[in-house]
């Protein structure tokens, strides 16, 4: 009788101190992170533009400060499409006749960007963009009380994003801005610095 008590007892321990295999304890991979995955994202970001306009001889301009806030999204590993909007607040021309006049730029534009690396180096991940778009600029100083002109401008540049964390990246670029017909005096270099967040395929 205390045999057939016993035994039950016996076996029970014996099993519960047993090895444990390794993979019922290890928990499972996280899955890896594809950084040039396609999906929407939004970044906004400070500018400091250098100016290169088309100005008579003897006339200056200082650089200027701005600010570019985009939106768009990435097709694949290779291609993606952007839409910016770019105020750069009063480029200052003295000498001759523009004497003390501020010309603030307003540029709003469709970039298309390629990724050249296709995202073979992870986290890090480098593109070129150009693209159409349309400027207006506001003179205002001395004897001018505002006018504006506006027509077509192009961009051209590249730059990279450096991810963080899986949505948010670090963003630079350096674009070359340059305006036609009633805009075409307005040429600048500029140098974007700034954050995008992009989003989960869930969000």
């Amino acid at each position: 009788m205390v045999t057939r008590i016993w035994a039950p007892l016996l076996a029970l321990v014996v099993l519960a101190s047993a090895p444990v295999p390794a993979a019922a304890i290890e928990p499972e991979p996280e899955p890896e992170i594809d950084w040039s995955r396609s999906g929407w994202y939004a970044s906004a970001r400070g500018v400091y533009g250098f100016e290169k306009f088309k100005r008579k001889s003897g006339s200056t301009a200082d650089n200027d400060w701005g600010v570019r806030i985009a939106g768009g999204y990435r097709w694949n590993r290779w291609f993606g499409v952007e839409t910016e909007f770019e105020f750069m607040n009063g480029f200052r021309l003295e000498g001759g006749a523009l004497d003390d006049i501020d010309v603030d730029v307003f540029f709003l534009n469709l970039d298309f960007k390629a990724y050249p690396l296709g995202g073979m180096l992870g986290r890090f991940q480098p593109f070129l963009g150009v693209g159409p778009g349309w400027m207006w600029t506001r003179r205002t100083g001395p004897g001018i009380r505002s006018d504006e002109d506006g027509g077509f401008a192009a961009r051209l540049g590249g730059g990279f994003d450096v991810f963080l964390t899986e949505n948010l990246a670090l963003t630079y670029d350096t674009y070359w801005v340059h305006g036609t017909r009633d805009v075409r005096q307005v040429r600048y270099l500029a140098l974007g610095w700034g954050f995008t967040w992009k989003f989960s395929p869930e969000e």
